[in-house]
């Protein structure tokens, strides 16, 4: 017994560890393993074991086998996957058409039959499908088969199956074949044909019919119930009348309405999971709600806790919170968890998590908490005792110490942001912007200080300029006083000009004994200058009157000498005076002008005003606006008639000036409401929606009629702005999202770039067994880019998808050439039962072609009909045997429409047994045939 347990095989340990790792060891060619296999696989009580026993056997027989078969649900499931996987051609494991039509034949699983109808080619597998649509028997779905099969035969042979004339006519539309449109037309014409005379009870049947027909259309299964009992109601009605038609036609009609209840009962049960599952997400809804409304109010109150006394917050309290948030945090877990993909569940779900969590880790830090608000209320109640400054200098150092202040607030909230009290948020603020008020007013009193100090600075150099330099010292006084009561930044930004008053002030004091020198030379020669060199009439009378003050202010002098100085300045004046006094005159004549042409004006607008009717709004503005300009255009007149004139002028305006004011007013209320309304759009949670609505606004504002300048002016900038705020949002947003969509098309231009490079350097069927669903997720990330974004993705993805499917292709051609070899060699080495080939070595393909006994046949007649077929050419010594085939297989195109395939022959030439010596030389031959069937 003791040698028994040491050398007994691994696969028969009692330990199903030992025997799971030994199955690694088995080699399913080897006969010996392969039926420790097959007893591991359906006979071994550990569900991992037969897993990997299946797996290492890797056949379809044994995979379907164990989905019908086996006792383990989960074994069952693995296996019916993978037999879904290899009839859907998403498997490694080969299968013939033989053994698909078996298992079509035998199945049940309806789902992966319609699932294998779109995954086969219809050209070249049209068996399949009609084998397939035969055993599914269901109408809609032979239908949309018919509708959209490319293939020839399958639409005639779905035809004898589909009557529906709206089925017909669709395919009539889309088929290319002529014998399917004369087929069509056909049934068409014979249905016309049946139907020319119906009377009223066909019309209501064919009504009621119709009705419940369309119910298959329809998605909402409440009004599908209700429609269905009503409409069976009415037929039920109906067939009472019947006794009128024939027996066949009254039971046609009642098979019909019979076919169409049965379809909507089946719609009906297809629709019930859908309801359900619709149902049961609204049933998760309300229960998130009414669990968020509940956590509201467990948060609002541990809120409240944090804002209240929160010193008084002990150990025990902050546990027993932190339990209540422990629990809210427990149920929002399991809710999201059955939440799956409903997403607006997990953002509620997360939303209040998120809140949970920081109350969970501020109650855990509890007195930090209470230090870091502890320390605030300190640094508050700083800020409350700080005293006003009463200067700038004190508002400069003020303002840097509570700027230090407020950082240090700042980095003892940062970790409590989301619980901080409020009430200590509020009383901060109060404190900071009373403070950082009286900081404004004393830097607007300085600035205001400057000003003055600049405006002083200005008026004593224009003092000097002019000559009055004792008015020029008395102002420099009041500067120096200005100046020492600035702040240094204040004085830094007036000292320039200061200093250069300063200096020039200096300068004069240092010969102002010598300013009452006599200067009257000096002047004549100015006065002469001024007649040979005059300037404009206003800059000449004022230079005049300057040269006149300045000389009085020599004084006079009763020697001859200087009052002939006297009299010669005096002439000289009048002189330079003379061309003011001209044009003076000139200005006279103009103004009396101007007053005839403003007296015109005025009877212009009398007559506007009595003849005015039925203009537009516009037109009225701008005739007002063209009154008021000539008026101002027209300038002045003598000021003995501008109070007469004025007041004549007001009279006649004042009508149409009291309609343009009704006009604006109306206007400016209109604009007024339209920049309210551009002010709300920022709030809006829809912000495309919102520069919509603005573009629509911006037009609006167009239509309006005119206003007053100034308050246009006024009312546009406060309407172009909530009109940018809208629109920078949007950009913003714009931003953002393409921003994010570069990070998406990055990451998925990453991901299919790995993925290129996989299927490149790929060296097996299976590395390639998962690129479709790699791809089929990469394109779930680009969903929601913009199509253009999407468009040259998805041309990638196509090509890796074409370049996968071509690499497999070449796997599947290696893999079959392969067989091919192994079938040769087999065949050569095959004598007697002792020597028999390895069937399990072989795929489905030709596993069967050594099970199978068929009838006794001539190989070398099996070998030329091959050659035949597959167009390779035969020996010449079989040269008259290929022609005797050839008609033969023509003989019997003709009369059944088949002919035997290269695989059922391949199967009768290896069926007959080993291959004798003279049989030998046939098989380069039957290699080559097989050879040219490898694609």
């Amino acid at each position: 017994m003791i040698f028994k347990t040491l050398f007994r095989p691994k696969f028969k340990h009692t330990d199903p560890k030992i025997r799971l790792a030994s199955i690694q060891d088995l080699d399913a060619s080897n006969n010996e393993h392969k039926q420790a296999l097959h007893e591991l696989a359906f006979n071994d009580e550990d569900t991992n074991v037969r897993i990997a026993a299946l797996e290492q056997l890797n056949s379809f027989t044994l995979w379907s086998k164990s989905a019908d078969s086996s006792d383990s649900e989960k074994v069952k499931r693995l296996a019916k996957k993978r037999v879904e996987a290899t009839l859907l051609g998403k498997s490694d494991i080969q299968i013939s058409d033989s053994d698909r039509l078996t298992y079509i034949e035998q199945s049940g699983n309806n789902a992966l039959l319609e699932s294998m109808l779109k995954s086969l080619s219809h050209e070249k597998e049209s068996t399949l499908v009609l084998h397939i649509l035969a055993h599914l028997g269901k109408e809609h779905v032979t239908r949309q088969v018919l509708l959209s099969s490319p293939s020839e035969t399958i639409q005639l042979a779905l035809l004898d199956k589909i009557h529906d004339k709206n089925t017909l006519q669709k395919l009539l539309k889309r088929t290319t074949f002529q014998t399917v449109k004369d087929k069509i037309n056909h049934e068409l014409l014979v249905q016309h044909e049946r139907l020319t005379k119906p009377i009223e009870l066909e019309k209501q049947i064919t009504l009621t019919l119709s009705k419940l027909f369309s119910l298959k259309e329809s998605q909402n299964l409440p009004h599908i119930r209700e429609q269905l009992a009503l409409e069976s109601a009415n037929y039920e009605a109906q067939t009472k009348q019947l006794v009128v038609w024939s027996e066949e036609k009254a039971h046609a009609c009642n098979e019909k309405y019979a076919s169409i209840h049965a379809q909507i009962q089946k719609h009906i049960a297809s629709l019930e999971p859908q309801w359900r599952d619709k149902e049961a997400k609204a049933l998760l809804q309300q229960n998130a709600e009414a669990l968020n409304a509940s956590a509201q109010v467990i948060i609002e109150q541990v809120q409240a806790r944090l804002s209240t006394d929160l010193h008084t917050i002990t150990e025990a309290e902050s546990t027993k919170l932190s339990a209540q948030l422990k629990a809210i945090s427990d149920d929002m877990e399991r809710l999201r968890q059955s939440a799956q993909q409903q997403v607006n569940v997990i953002k509620l779900i997360e939303h209040t998590l998120n809140r949970v969590t920081s109350l969970t880790y501020t109650l855990a830090t509890i007195p930090a908490f209470q230090h870091a608000v502890k320390d605030a209320q300190a640094l508050i109640d700083d800020l409350k005792a700080m005293p006003e400054p009463t200067s700038l200098v004190e508002a400069v150092d003020i303002e840097n110490d509570l700027n230090a202040r407020k950082q240090i607030l700042r980095e003892l909230i940062k970790p409590f942001r989301d619980n901080w009290p409020k009430p200590l948020k509020d009383e901060e603020r109060t404190a900071t912007s009373k403070l950082q008020q009286a900081i404004a007013t004393r830097k607007e009193e300085e600035k205001k200080h400057v000003t003055k100090c600049l405006g002083k600075i200005s008026a004593s150099k224009r003092m000097i300029e002019q000559g009055r330099f004792k008015a020029a010292f008395a102002i420099f006084d009041a500067v120096l006083e200005l100046y020492n009561g600035l702040s240094e930044r204040g004085q830094l930004s007036v000292k320039r000009k200061f200093e250069a008053l300063q200096t020039d002030i200096e300068n004069l004091k240092g010969w102002q004994t010598y300013i009452a020198a006599p200067r009257k030379p000096e002047l004549l020669e100015q006065v002469k200058a001024l007649i040979e060199n005059p300037l404009s009439p206003q800059k000449q009378a004022d230079e005049v009157k300057r040269l006149r003050k300045n000389w009085r202010s020599l004084g006079r002098s009763e020697t001859s000498e200087q009052q002939a100085l006297d009299t010669e300045f005096e002439a000289l004046l009048e002189t330079a005076f003379q061309p003011c006094r001209d044009h003076y005159e000139s200005e006279r004549v103009k103004r009396a002008d101007n007053e005839k042409r403003k007296r015109a004006l005025i009877a212009d607008i009398q007559h506007y005003v009595e003849q005015v009717n039925g203009e537009s709004e516009r037109d009225i503005v701008k005739a007002y606006q063209g009154f008021t300009r000539q008026w101002r255009e027209i300038g002045e007149v003598d000021f003995k008639v501008v109070p007469e004139i004025s007041e004549h002028y007001s009279e006649a305006i004042a009508q149409l000036k009291q309609r343009v004011t009704a006009i604006y007013t109306a206007n400016e209320t209109a604009k007024a409401q339209l920049v309210k309304q551009a002010a709300g759009l920022i709030s809006m949670d829809n912000i495309d929606e919102a520069a919509e609505i603005a573009k629509t606004l911006q037009q609006k504002w167009k239509e309006v009629g005119p206003t007053q300048r100034k308050v246009d002016n006024t009312l546009w900038t406060e309407f172009r702005e909530a009109n940018d705020a809208v629109f920078t949002v949007k950009a913003t947003k714009y931003q953002a999202q393409k921003q994010e969509d570069d990070e998406i098309a990055s990451s998925c231009k990453i991901k299919l770039e790995a993925l290129e490079q996989q299927i490149q350097s790929a060296e097996t069927q299976q590395v390639l067994s998962d690129v479709d669903n790699t791809l089929e997720n990469i394109a779930k990330l680009w969903e929601s880019l913009p199509p253009k974004r999407q468009l040259g993705l998805t041309k990638r993805a196509e090509g890796l998808a074409q370049l996968a499917k071509s690499k497999r292709a070449e796997f599947t051609k290696a893999s079959r050439q392969e067989q091919v070899s192994l079938l040769i060699n087999s065949l050569q080495r095959w004598k007697d039962k002792n020597t028999a080939p390895d069937v399990e070595a072989f795929d489905s393909r030709y596993k069967s072609w050594f099970t199978s006994s068929d009838n006794a046949q001539d190989r070398r007649k099996l070998l030329v009909e091959m050659e035949s077929i597959a167009g390779l050419h035969s020996p010449d010594e079989d040269s008259q045997l290929r022609s005797e085939l050839q008609v033969a297989l023509m003989a019997q195109k003709l009369e059944t429409g088949t002919m035997p395939d290269i695989q059922s022959l391949g199967k009768s030439f290896v069926s007959q047994g080993p291959l004798s010596e003279e049989e030998m030389d046939m098989l380069p031959r039957f290699k080559k045939v097989l050879e040219s069937q490898v694609v």
